[in-house]
């Protein structure tokens, strides 16, 4: 038992990463060594020292092939688990036969699921793992002022061609750019007027690629510092190697990240005091 590692399955490879470096961080160990990760193609992980895991559910399901009963995990946390793909529900099933088999056993695999957003599918979950224990987890929330834009935008001809979401999220980036100490907008200022970084979830690459081309081109002909903010686009088709770029630090810059859900679902992008959400979804 004493050489058993705790497992936790991410739905994408750069939040297996991403949550690895950070729990390594407030460990202050080194990744790779008590804590690593494996995804493919990429692992960092050392046989006999590491004792806790992130990997994604491919990688469970590949273990599961050679090890229906994952001996070697004592315990397996499933992180994200509203979020439904193939791969996600071949690992649900992996998991739950597993459980059952090493119940048999007596050597029961102790499993927790973990969500903040799967109150609807809660009873499914709790039925589907043989009644599972639902354990709530009360926190204190952040204050949060909501914005609904319905005025009229005063945007060039060339912006409100494109679809009304688009015109919205492009001019409350702006605002918030814009916006002075006094809650006026006036004069561009540095970022440090109102600091804190600004996601901006849009439904397709296509926005993404467009709105950070539109916010460059009026940051050059407003005269708004653009040294002082770091545009960036995250959604989970880029390279592993260039989402974590993104979700790293920005010294002395502001970010302004321009992203698909791949960053609601899987991530956390810190220095974040601000949200501009489209409220889109890429049509199915």
């Amino acid at each position: 038992m004493k050489s058993r590692v705790m497992g936790c399955s991410q739905p994408r490879v750069v939040a297996a990463i991403a949550t690895a470096n950070r729990v390594a961080e407030v460990m202050d160990v080194t990744v790779g060594q008590e804590v690593g990760y494996k995804t493919d193609p990429d692992t960092v992980y050392t046989k006999g020292t590491t004792k806790l895991c992130f990997a994604t559910e491919q990688i469970l399901i590949i273990e599961a092939q050679n090890d229906p009963l994952l001996s070697k995990y004592a315990a397996i946390a499933v992180d994200e688990a509203h979020v439904r793909t193939l791969h996600v529900d071949m690992r649900t099933t992996t998991l739950r036969l597993a459980i059952a088999k090493r119940k048999e056993r007596g050597d029961p695999l102790i499993t927790v699921i973990m969500s903040a957003t799967m109150q609807r599918a809660l009873h499914m979950f709790k039925d589907h793992f043989f009644g599972a224990t639902v354990v709530r987890i009360r926190h204190d929330p952040h204050n949060i002022a909501t914005l609904n834009d319905n005025e009229d935008l005063d945007l060039s001809k060339k912006k409100m061609e494109k679809d009304s979401y688009y015109a919205g999220a492009f001019a409350n980036v702006i605002r918030i750019l814009k916006f002075e100490d006094n809650g006026q907008e006036g004069e561009p200022r540095p970022p440090q007027a109102l600091p804190g970084g600004i996601p901006v979830f849009l439904p397709r690459r296509e926005d993404i690629d467009c709105m950070e081309a539109d916010i460059d081109n009026w940051m050059e002909h407003s005269g708004y510092p653009a040294e002082n903010v770091a545009l960036s686009k995250l959604y989970a088709g880029m390279p592993t190697e260039v989402q974590q770029r993104v979700i790293g630090a920005q010294p002395g810059r502001r970010k302004v990240v321009f992203a698909t859900n791949v960053a609601e679902a899987s991530l956390t992008v810190g220095g974040i005091n601000h949200v501009v959400d489209c409220g889109r979804d890429v049509d199915k």
